[in-house]
């Protein structure tokens, strides 16, 4: 369940809750994402942060851990967040 979880956040980014989206967790990572998921209200909205000229899921890309960490910091997150 880690991985297909959510954090979700109020309007001054303030964590509320963690949750599961089943359509939003298809969508692969990337450090650079071309999408963010933001909340309304229990409502998981994903957003294009860039052009997604194919239109298909599979080109949509959301960051699973904070963009502003380090490298280093980043991949020990995503280490953390991997199924045994």
């Amino acid at each position: 369940m880690v991985i297909n979880t959510f954090t979700a956040a109020d309007e001054v980014l303030q964590d509320v809750g963690v949750a599961v989206y089943a359509r939003p967790s298809v969508l692969d990572h990337r450090c650079r994402p071309n999408a963010v998921a933001s909340f309304d209200g229990r409502k998981v909205i994903i957003r294009a942060v860039e052009d997604i000229p194919s239109g298909s899921l599979s080109d949509v890309y959301l960051c699973y851990v904070d963009p502003m960490a380090t490298i280093s910091e980043r991949r020990q997150q995503l280490q953390e967040q991997k199924p045994e």
